[in-house]
């Protein structure tokens, strides 16, 4: 799914290594990818998961087109 200059986007904090301020991502992305994540922290339950954990099971979870 390629960006396109006029579609909807949603400005979030990424926690990219040499980042600093908000990104303006694709909104289809802002919610696919906080879906996973907040699937991903339900099954986890009450202990959750290290950062490094939820990173590599969201990209898991992408197929190669989401990704």
């Amino acid at each position: 799914m390629a960006a396109k200059r006029d579609e909807p986007r949603t400005v979030c904090r990424t926690p990219a290594e040499g980042r600093t301020g908000v990104s303006n991502v694709p909104t289809w992305k802002y919610d696919l990818v906080s879906g996973h994540i907040s699937n991903i922290l339900g099954e986890a339950g009450a202990d959750g998961m290290k950062w490094s954990e939820l990173t590599l099971m969201v990209g898991e979870r992408l197929s190669t087109d989401e990704a």
